[in-house]
């Protein structure tokens, strides 16, 4: 893996915006132009074949949860849990998931996290990667997500009988960039055959019989850009939890979004060469630096802190409440000064694309780049 500099033809997000019924000037994409990382086939399929082997270790990890009841672990309990397990048992059907790893010195993937709920950076990667590769004269990229998610539509269908429309809801009030990923999903589903509508789930509902929108009208079918550990803790989780309309993504997904995977993993994987030691205490550990401390619900580098003599840094937040895991500090190499996090897109369980964001910092948050790469 190489950054190198590019001719500088800036892509037009306007356009890429546009597709999905998004102005640029209601939001913005965190957007590098003028640089990119460049990867030989072989290591798109490194990083593909960890990604594919870490979603079927996570997949046994979801069944053992499930089958020795150990939702203590990820802080989930009552209607909750239940809610989840019933969602596993029934085999729901997820649609799209995203792995963060860090490349290490030897050029061996170590997962950081499993994002297996809302969906930040898939415009940027589905989109925008691809018509940064036609200006640059057809480069190739590491790219399938728009017709995987189609396929994943239909059979989610298939399992379920989905109904004619889907409902689509983010907190556009609050993020336009969050609008933006679930109206890329709504396309997408519309493409597949539905009719998609989308909803500010400020206003979303139930009248004591079902789920409604801001015009009472009924919701049989949900897709969520926000996770379920935020609906627990709103007045949506009771119904919610009653199991009536299928939601995307479901139930069960909560926990490969929880960083109690983690230590779960590598209790059921130990040494596995993709995966970092992890734990729920430090002493756990064996060591007194050298780790990172995560939040179980965390995202977007909130509340991190990474533990070490050379690289101590921390970040604000507020998550940690729910409790913290601890992994293995992987110190990433320095790209001109940036530190990349390569990501990895799985749908109908398997590998479909790849997508970089970079940092100043030894933290990916919410505000690092998206970088662009091609395959040589």
């Amino acid at each position: 893996m190489r950054r190198i500099a590019v001719q500088d033809r800036r892509v037009d997000l306007d356009a890429a915006l546009q597709k999905v019924g998004v102005s640029i000037v209601d939001c913005e994409l965190d957007w590098r132009d003028g640089v990119a990382y460049e990867f030989s086939r072989s290591e798109v399929d490194r990083l593909y074949q960890a990604a594919k082997d870490i979603h079927q270790m996570s997949l046994l990890a979801v069944d053992a949860v499930v089958a020795d009841d150990l939702f203590f672990r990820f802080g989930m309990s009552g209607d909750w849990a239940l809610y989840a397990a019933n969602s596993w048992k029934r085999q729901d059907k997820a649609l799209i998931g995203r792995m963060d790893f860090i490349i290490d010195d030897s050029g061996v993937p170590k997962l950081l996290e499993y994002n297996g709920q809302t969906m930040g950076l898939t415009l940027e990667a589905a989109v925008v990667q691809d018509l940064w590769a036609e200006t640059h004269g057809r480069l190739s990229v590491a790219n399938t997500i728009e017709q995987e998610l189609i396929e994943a539509w239909r059979a989610a269908n298939l399992q379920e009988k989905l109904p004619d429309k889907l409902y689509f809801g983010s907190f556009a009030g609050e993020s336009t960039y969050d609008f933006a990923q679930a109206e890329y999903l709504r396309y997408v589903a519309e493409r597949a055959g539905f009719k998609g509508r989308s909803v500010d789930m400020q206003y979303v509902g139930h009248n004591g019989e079902q789920f409604v929108d801001e015009e009472d009208t009924p919701i049989q079918a949900l897709y969520m850009h926000c996770p379920w550990d935020y609906v627990a803790t709103t007045g949506l989780a009771e119904e919610a939890f009653k199991d009536k309309i299928p939601f995307f993504e479901p139930g069960w997904r909560s926990l490969l979004d929880n960083k109690a995977l983690l230590p779960l993993l590598w209790e059921r994987n130990e040494n596995h060469p993709n995966l970092l030691p992890a734990f729920h205490s430090a002493a756990q550990l064996g060591r007194e630096d050298g780790y990172v401390r995560k939040p179980l619900w965390g995202f977007g580098g909130d509340a991190i802190e990474i533990v070490d003599k050379v690289d101590g840094l921390s970040r604000d937040g507020e998550m940690g409440d729910e409790g913290h895991i601890f992994q293995e500090y992987c110190k990433s190499p320095s790209y001109d000064g940036n530190f990349p996090v390569v990501s990895v897109w799985v749908i109908n369980d398997k590998p479909c694309a790849i997508g970089v964001r970079e940092d100043r910092t030894r933290i990916t948050g919410t505000t690092s780049n998206f970088v662009p790469h091609f395959i040589r």
